[in-house]
């Protein structure tokens, strides 16, 4: 009868770890074919549309190169142009990203926080002709989703609320479009 019982116990095993290294290599194969990886990199490009204050509107460009270690946190910097009389870039800044990746939608809802620092010399003007004011520092939070095509390529959105640090009271919006490709 002990032997009977220590056979069925050693099958039980044997068929106990086969089917766990099968999941395993189940879990391996979904998480290798996961939209939304950790690890990312992402260049991205695309339009700004710039809100002001007082009502006008500045469209731009924007380029960005983004990494994220982790699958939902990562760090981000780009570059905009929203005067394309010069070659120069307008603003440079630097962001911190969070997502929340819904695989099966193919979608990621995120929200960063960063800075920006305006490189104009002061030549926008707002409200009786005042000048806006030159460089200096912004700070702003969005939110926004991206929209996987494929592995590789995606599509963004996302609406910031920009803060200048001279006048925390004065801010614009910004509304992005964005199309990524990650490796």
């Amino acid at each position: 009868m002990k032997i009977i019982f220590s056979l069925l116990a050693l099958i039980a095993v044997t068929f106990s770890s086969i089917a766990a290294t099968a999941v395993a290599q189940v879990v391996k194969i979904i998480e290798k074919d996961q939209l939304f990886n950790a690890g990312e990199w992402q260049i991205e490009g695309g339009y700004v549309g710039r809100l002001s204050s007082w009502r006008t509107v500045q469209d731009g460009a924007v380029i960005g190169l983004n990494y994220l270690p982790h699958r939902n946190f990562g760090i981000g910097a780009e570059a905009q142009v929203t005067d394309f009389s010069n070659t120069d870039f307008d603003r440079i800044g630097a962001s911190l990203i969070g997502r929340l990746p819904f695989e099966s939608l193919r979608l990621a809802p995120e929200a960063r926080v960063g800075f920006l620092y305006d490189l104009e010399n002061g030549n926008e003007y707002g409200d009786a002709g005042k000048c806006k004011r030159g460089r200096g520092w912004d700070v702003f939070a969005g939110a926004g989703a991206e929209f996987r095509i494929t592995k590789a390529l995606g599509l963004g959105a996302e609406l910031r609320w920009v803060f200048q640090t001279e006048d925390i009271s004065d801010y614009y919006k910004v509304g992005l479009l964005r199309l990524r490709v990650s490796f």
